[in-house]
């Protein structure tokens, strides 16, 4: 499970203690969890709440999330095939969120028993932590576009978080791993995993992440840049969808 960071100090650590809540559900019992953050660029005090903590760091210097979560990946396959005994690429499930964010106690769970039952990846949705300092029909706005997400929906949507992802290693190879794109790389995963009709894509409100409404965007066209298309116009910068055209015990 890889976690890309980029100074981001005052969030971290509630993301962190999250994961290290859905590491230890007890129906994860006899699957392995390595979890890495993936420090880009960070000149805060990111790593330390990862040593606190005792969480695995790799550091780059990158500044693109995409091409973080590309060196994440890299690494945590690298480490699975060194292991002692031979893994096969559709018993290792890669998983991924972002640092300013925190994952439901079922998130790693819920992946794994997509996985068991055939999915090929796994794309969930996010639910904003708190509107504070947004005008007030940002929220409804931002809903309206994003119907179909609650809980009590049916259960499908057509987003693509890089918060909320998770994929079987032998799809993520086949189509040539995540994007490395500093925008984007999650829809154009969700994208290029749709090109293979015969690859189960689920899009699915049972996989849920909170993550943080933040007004300063780090990049052009990010989830914040989102958001405040929705404060200023109504209207998303860019799209939150990926517009897709259909819809033994994994490692994470």
């Amino acid at each position: 499970m890889v976690v890309p960071a980029h100074n981001e100090q005052d969030l971290i650590g509630a993301c962190l203690d999250a994961l290290g809540e859905a590491v230890r559900h007890p129906g994860l019992c006899g699957v392995g969890v390595d979890v890495l953050v993936v420090l880009d660029d960070c000149v805060d005090e990111s790593a330390r709440h990862c040593r606190t903590r005792a969480v695995p760091t790799l550091a780059v210097r990158e500044r693109s999330v995409g091409r973080a979560r590309l060196c994440g990946f890299a690494r945590l396959i690298a480490g699975a095939a060194a292991g002692v005994a031979p893994v096969h690429p559709r018993a290792v499930w890669l998983a991924t969120t972002d640092a300013d964010s925190r994952v439901s106690p079922d998130w790693i769970m819920a992946q794994v028993e997509f996985a068991l039952n055939g999915a090929d990846a796994v794309f969930g949705v996010v639910d904003i932590d708190d509107w504070d300092g947004f005008p007030a029909p940002a929220q409804r706005r931002f809903l309206r576009h994003y119907r179909g997400a609650e809980p009590t929906e049916s259960g499908r949507h057509g987003h693509a978080h890089g918060a909320n992802l998770g994929v079987r290693l032998d799809a993520y190879n086949r189509v040539g791993g995540i994007p490395p794109l500093s925008v984007g790389e999650d829809n154009a995963l969700a994208v290029n995993l749709h090109r293979h009709p015969d690859l189960r894509v689920l899009h699915t409100t049972a996989v849920r992440v909170t993550t943080s409404a933040r007004r300063d965007s780090r990049v052009e066209g990010g989830f914040a840049h989102v958001l405040s298309g929705f404060a200023q116009s109504g209207r998303p910068h860019r799209q939150v969808s990926s517009r897709p055209r259909s819809s033994s015990r994994p490692r994470s």
